[in-house]
């Protein structure tokens, strides 16, 4: 599968997405349903990390897509963040946090994987 998801931490605090190659948004939101039902079952609010090393080119439909995800979250959803996005993916998590204030509160970014999991530990 081109979206895998696994725990980032042993403490269980942040969930990772690794994006690699193509992917399509039926993939995406498999891969989103998998992470919720993971959330469900620590009492703690969890992170997500999506990294986006070796992703490939973003399909369109990206901040619908993304806003969707977002609006039905567990109650212990925390803090999303962005990895490795290229200049593309960076200037659309501008774009969204700007558009969905609200949603957008819960959305940043980082250059690194390292770099995230310092904002998670800070959460």
């Amino acid at each position: 599968m081109p979206i895998t998801i696994t725990w980032d931490t042993d403490e269980k605090k942040a969930i990772r997405y690794d994006f690699v190659g193509a992917w399509t948004w039926p993939e995406f939101r498999e891969a989103v349903a998998q992470t919720y039902a993971l959330m469900d079952t620590v009492p703690h609010t969890v992170a997500s990390i999506a990294n986006f090393t070796e992703s490939g080119p973003l399909p369109s439909g990206a901040i619908l897509e993304v806003r969707q995800a977002l609006t039905n979250t567990p109650a212990n959803s925390g803090i999303v963040i962005i990895t490795e996005g290229s200049m593309f993916v960076n200037t659309l998590v501008q774009v969204f946090t700007k558009t969905y204030k609200k949603l957008g509160q819960r959305v940043t970014t980082a250059k690194t994987l390292e770099e995230a999991r310092q904002i998670v530990d800070q959460q």
